[in-house]
């Protein structure tokens, strides 16, 4: 994945695996490793959930499978970053429909 910081393309950014979230509206949304363990915990993707690639490799290998619905929550400390759409925040989380 190339990040544009002008690095350029970095072989293993998402860990050994990515699992690609079905998000209305979005593509390439995903949970996945990372080839910097120090960004966890920071706000460092573009709209995906890092792991350390061993959580990823154990998530990959014990629990997911294809279709299976996956349901992210806010956490408290999501509550003390300043949100770029305060209304969606106001609102709190909403469930959506499957479609397929």
């Amino acid at each position: 994945h190339d990040f544009g910081d002008g690095k350029g393309e970095i072989r293993g950014a998402y860990g050994s695996h990515f699992i690609r979230l079905k998000t209305p509206g979005h593509r390439g949304i995903g949970i996945h490793g990372t080839h910097d363990p120090a960004s966890i915990g920071t706000r460092a993707t573009e709209g995906c959930v890092r792991l350390n690639n061993s959580d990823l490799l154990e998530l990959v290998k014990k629990y997911v499978y294809v279709g299976m619905p996956v349901v992210i929550l806010t956490s408290e400390a999501d509550s003390a970053v300043p949100c770029r759409f305060p209304a969606a925040v106001k609102a709190g989380p909403r469930l959506m429909a499957q479609t397929e």
